[in-house]
This record gives C-alpha cells, structure tokens and sequence, in this order.
C-alpha cells in the first residue's frame, strides 16, 4: 500500500523535525523512509534529501489539497516523527499544534490520532521501525468508527 502522500506532506514532516532548531539524523532518516514507503524513488528522494535540509514555514505549504485521511494520517505521522529523537520537545509540540490548526483537525480527532499512534507503537519494535502502513489503516479504521473513545 503507498499512502496518498505528495512532496507537501513530507515537507510538513521536515517542518516538524526542524521546530526544535535542528533536522536529527534519526528525524532526516524517518522522513526518508516515509517518503520510499510512500513509493518515492531515486531522484524522487534525491530532490527530497535536499529540499528537507532547510527549514520551511507550515503556510508555504499545500495541506487544504490534502483529503481527509491524508490530513490525519500527516498529523499521526507527524507525532511518530516528533517521538522519533526520544526528545519531546516544546517547539515540537507547538508545531504539531500548529499543523493541527492548519489541518483543521477537531480536538477528537487529534485524541484520535494520538491514541492510533499510541496503539500502533505499543505493537513493538523501536520508533525506527515504527509501521507507518498500519498507522494507516488503524486511523482508517478509527475514523471510520466515528472516532471511539473522542
């Protein structure tokens, strides 16, 4: 399964990683590897590695295009990566407030998403090796439901 992502939404992961001041190898890699698991691939990820080491504003980008899903699956993702460093950071927090706010995510669904993540992360493994398809399919699932638990 490829997720429905496009250069924006791992560009809006980049903008997370950098809210603390500074792009982690462990951030950089995970987005990268979102991006192949996004069906990304050699230019593709070329362009990619380059366009991250900057930092960028959440307003450059263009999240209203996104659908629902891929809105919440970008938060979901989003907050996989701010864990990725084992670091949580406040700026990181803010920026995934922000992305949250940009996205137009009810406060039930941001519980929502963050519980899906806490579900797919307690499934094992270190934050590296962290199932973004079945972060996929569980907030597919959730959302599905209405949101249980919100």
């Amino acid at each position: 399964m490829k997720p429905g992502w496009n250069e924006h939404v791992l560009l809006a992961l980049a903008t997370i990683a950098w809210a603390d001041g500074e792009l982690a190898p462990e951030e950089r890699a995970g987005i990268l590897r979102a991006a192949a698991d996004a069906g990304f691939t050699g230019d593709e990820l070329g362009d990619l590695e380059q366009a991250i080491e900057q930092p960028r504003d959440l307003d450059e980008l263009h999240l209203h295009r996104l659908t629902a899903i891929d809105r919440t699956f970008l938060f979901g993702t989003g907050i996989w990566l701010a864990r990725l460093d084992g670091v949580e950071d406040p700026s990181e927090r803010d920026a995934l407030v922000q992305l949250a706010e940009r996205l137009m995510l009810a406060p039930r669904v941001q519980a929502g998403v963050m519980r899906a993540v806490d579900e797919v992360a307690q499934r094992g493994g270190d934050a590296n090796d962290f199932d973004l398809v079945a972060l996929r399919n569980t907030i597919e699932r959730h959302a599905a439901a209405g949101w249980p638990g919100g």
